[in-house]
This record gives C-alpha cells, structure tokens and sequence, in this order.
C-alpha cells in the first residue's frame, strides 16, 4: 500500500459527470477497387492515445501481427524463445486507432454507425480507482496542531495502490489510460471526421483540390451521421503539398439532447517521400460541466464549457514521430461558428499549439477553468518504444502540474515501460516544463507547508511495468506518507484510513515510512536533483 498525495478534488477541477472508456467494433480488411485519398492529403497512420492502453477490441485488417505470431509460436517450439513470448504484444489503442482511421481514408468501412461517435467528443477526463481515493484521518495525523479530524480529498494521493482493481493494470498504467481518456477521444474523433472529408474529397468527380485552387466545399455531399449536421466542410490545398481542412457542425447528443457546436480545422503538409509530413489539429467543442471554477449557471452548479485543443505533430522518418496534444475546458460557451475557442479567451503560442497562460481570472469569465493538460511523445510509430509524459492542473491557482513521465521500451519479449510520478512547475510555465521536481507530500491535509517552487519533498514515485495481456508491475517505489515531511512519525497507532473502508480503526494497520530513501520512493542520490536523478528527456514538441 502507498501513502502519497497530489491535489485536484481540492482545487475545484475534479467535479462532473464522466463515462468509462469506450471500445470501436473491428474493422473489416479494405474493399478492392476503393480508391484511397492522395498520400499527401492526410496524416496516415497518426492517432491519439495512452502508450499503456491497450485496445480492447483489435482490428482485424490484414496486419503484420498474425506472421508475428505464428514465428513467435514456431520459435517457441525449438526452445528459440520460451512459451511465454510464443504470443504477440496486444493491439494498442495508438496503433488500433490508426488503422481506424486509414480504413476510413480508404474505404474499409462505412461512416454510419461504425468509427465516426461525435457523442464522444464531449467524454470527460477521470482518474483510475487506484489513485488518489478520499481517505479519513485522525487527530494523530504527524502535522496537525489544533485542527479536528477530517478527510484527504479526492485526487490529493497519489500512486496509491501498486494495482489497479478496476482494471488489474499496474497503477501508473491505468491513471495513465484514465487521464487521457477524454483527451484521447477528441483527437480521435476530430481525426475521423476530418478523415472522412479527405475521403470524400478524394473520391469526388474532381478529386483533390490543386494547388490555389478555391476551397472545395463539401458541406452538401458528406455522408449522414447520426446526430451530427455540418454547418461547414471545406478542404483546400493552399501550396502544393499542403492541405487546409475546416469544420464547423452541431451535435445533439444522443443521450441527453443537448446540443454542442463544433468547431475544426486542420493544416497538413507532406513532403517527399510521403511517410515525411507535420500539421497541426485545433478543435473547440461547447458543452455543460458540474463542479469545477466557471461560475455556475442561476439555480445549479452546471455551467457552459467549451473543450479547447491541439494536437501537433511531425514525423520525420518511418522510424520517428512527434506529438504534442494540449487540451483545456474553457469557461462558456460561444455560438458563432468559426470563433468557438477565441471567444472564450484561448490563445495560442508561435507554433500554433494552445497556450496554458490564457486562465480564468480577472472577472472576464474567460480562460481555462477547469483542467488543462498537455501529453507530448517521441517514439517510433512502429513499435511504440519512445518518451511519454503527461502533465495535468486542476485549476488556473494549482500552480504546479501533475507528471506522468513513461519511457516505453519493446524487444522479442514484448513490451516493458518505466514510469515516474511527481510535481513540476505550473502547467504555463516555460522552464522546467514536463520535469518532475519533486512531491508536496501533504498537499491538503492539516498543517500543511509552502508548495512554492523550492519546497518540493526530494523525492518521486517510480513504477516498472511488464505488458502481458495487460501491464504487470515488476517492480513498484510508491510508499509516503500524505505528511509534510513524506514520512509516517508515528508507529504507535493508526491515524489514516489505510484500507479505505470509511473508518479508522485497528484494521488500518501502522505503516511507518522511516525516511530511508531505499525504503520508499526514489530519491536523489547522488544526482543534483530529481530531474537529473530520472534523466527523462522530454519529447520536443511539449
């Protein structure tokens, strides 16, 4: 059991309805004579998703992974490799997703009621069950002074349990998959409307536009989806080789009628030879939110949002692939097609990316006011091996970012991941940005000390994981406990409700941390610092 503590219930940004993850049906294998779009129209092959989840339903297109399995198989036979490697890696969702997406290009599958649920567009982001639960404790908590017992909110512990019961994923795995959860859903459906505007451009009398040439509006002839109108469906090829798609539509959600307007445009560009090419994704989606900083609407705690986001991205070989995905729920809700995301004070920084600065503050009622988050990578598309992280705030006052950093490594055994967990510098901020610094240990319990930038506790969670048919942790460095110096003081009695049954008493069982650095979390050793203790290198375009 880990006794840690991170903050989000407690800065307002952890309220609102959320859905569980959500599976595609498989896709079938391409339909002969479907002529595909033009190589350099589309970001074939790119999606978004957690480097741990693992797709529930795999697709069933022709793929190299069958021949993988049946050498595995055969190596295991003559001993070559143990039976234990004789399966292939299951399908993750990043590589899933892309296949989803080629076979919209392509024409695999049809539109309707298969790949494109813009419903999904408004999934929100969650935490895992074995992270940060609300736990009680005592007047024996080490720092409190006169304050009465009371309750760690939810979201303030962090790397909890090694496992996660819900998902039977090592814990770092499955926040990893739930974090992103929401995120991931929007630029993967983004990218699958925007998909099916490249295929119907492809395939219309005229093809492709040139180079120059005026728009080519497609609003009339795209096919229906359920719930879904477009408003606008244009795709343009402004210079040879690059490619200006926009959307503007309104969604009423099947399950609660509400209506969402949309707003999309992406700008893609290829270069020779084709696998080569860059762009960048923007969205804003409006929609309903409960909990959080927005002011609420008269008579409820609902208010409007809008969901902001970037996805940016380049690979520069078959080999090597860059992204960066920024993500933040906006306080209102526009109604004019095009200005979705500008009306609600988002700005943007010289790369095109969305910037974290644009808070809510300053009584506008505009700015981010719930979660932001931003996930950046490095890999190689193929085997997924790479540097992950994931950086997440509650609210515009956190001041520091939540940090997931994973280095995914893939050889004939299969996958392995090492993750870290800690605080870093505020989401907006330009120096240090995706580092892990340190923890705050006792974010919101009693007595609690300064979370300025040079009090973070030297220390970090550390978790390795196996992927089997799911991630197995080989090796876990999580304990703390929720005080301010990360360790218990006190053996004599049990003052936190450790197995989370909703009282304390003598089944929550003492665990004393003793403050050694080989009996807990990492710590900084001989390194300068935490940074330079995990020696993560951050993906570039973060």
């Amino acid at each position: 059991m880990a006794i840690a503590i991170v903050g989000l219930g407690a800065c307002g940004g952890g309220g609102g309805s959320s859905s569980p993850p959500v599976a595609d049906a498989p896709v079938s294998p391409p339909v002969a004579g479907n002529p595909a779009p033009a190589a350099s129209a589309f970001p074939a092959g790119l999606s978004l998703a957690s480097p741990t989840e693992v797709d529930s339903e795999p697709v069933t297109q022709a793929s190299a992974a069958p021949l993988l399995d049946r050498l595995f198989r055969a190596l295991a036979s003559v001993k070559i490799l143990p039976e234990a490697h004789a399966q292939a890696t299951p399908t993750s969702a990043f590589s899933a997703r892309a296949q989803r997406i080629d076979a919209l290009l392509n024409g695999a599958v049809p539109v309707i009621g298969t790949l494109v649920k813009p419903e999904r567009l408004v999934q929100v982001d969650r935490d895992a069950p074995c992270y940060g639960p609300s736990l009680k404790y005592s007047t024996g908590h080490p720092n409190r002074s006169t304050e009465p017992a009371g309750e760690l909110p939810p979201g303030d512990l962090g790397i909890w349990s090694e496992t996660d019961a819900a998902s039977g994923d090592a814990c770092a795995a499955a926040q990893l998959n739930a974090r992103m959860s929401g995120a991931a859903q929007r630029g993967t459906q983004a990218l699958r409307m925007l998909a099916v505007l490249a295929r119907q451009a492809a395939t219309s009398a005229g093809g492709l536009p040139a180079a120059g040439a005026p728009a080519l509006d497609l609003t009339a002839g795209l096919p229906a989806i359920p719930a879904l109108v477009f408003r606008r469906a244009t795709i343009a090829q402004t210079v040879a080789g690059t490619y200006a798609y926009e959307i503007q539509a309104e969604l009423t959600h099947p399950a609660s009628g509400r209506l969402h307007r949309i707003d999309m445009t992406l700008t893609h560009t290829t270069t020779t030879p084709s696998e080569v090419f860059d762009g960048l994704l923007k969205y804003a989606i409006t929609g309903r939110f409960t909990g959080g900083n927005c002011p609420a609407s008269p008579g409820g705690s609902e208010h409007d949002v809008t969901w902001v986001g970037t996805l940016k991205y380049a690979k520069t070989s078959s080999t090597a692939l860059d992204l960066s995905h920024r993500t933040g729920m906006y306080c209102g809700a526009g109604s004019t097609g095009g200005s979705l995301a500008t009306d609600r004070g988002a700005t943007y920084a010289g790369d095109g990316q969305l910037d974290p600065s644009s808070k809510l503050g300053g009584g506008t009622g505009k700015g981010w006011g719930n979660n932001f988050s931003r996930f950046a990578a490095s890999f190689n598309p193929s085997t997924e091996a790479g540097r992950y992280v994931y950086v997440w705030q509650a609210g515009p006052n956190d001041n520091h970012g939540r940090t997931l950093q994973v280095t995914l490594q893939q050889n004939l055994a299969g996958k392995t991941a090492v993750a870290h967990f800690g605080f870093g510098a505020d989401i907006a901020a330009a120096s240090a940005a995706g580092q892990i610094q340190g923890m705050f240990c006792n974010w919101a319990g009693p007595g609690h000390g300064p979370k300025g930038a040079g009090n973070y506790a030297p220390f970090a969670q550390r978790q390795a994981m196996t992927l089997g048919t799911q991630w197995v942790p080989s090796a876990s460095r999580i304990l703390y406990a929720p005080t301010n110096a990360c360790t218990d003081g006190t053996s004599s009695a049990a003052w936190l409700d450790r197995n989370d049954d909703g009282v304390i008493d003598g089944a929550d069982t003492p665990v004393t941390v003793t403050g050694t650095e080989a009996g807990f979390l990492i710590g900084k050793g001989a390194s300068p610092d935490i940074p330079s203790a995990i020696g993560f290198t951050v993906p570039s375009l973060y």
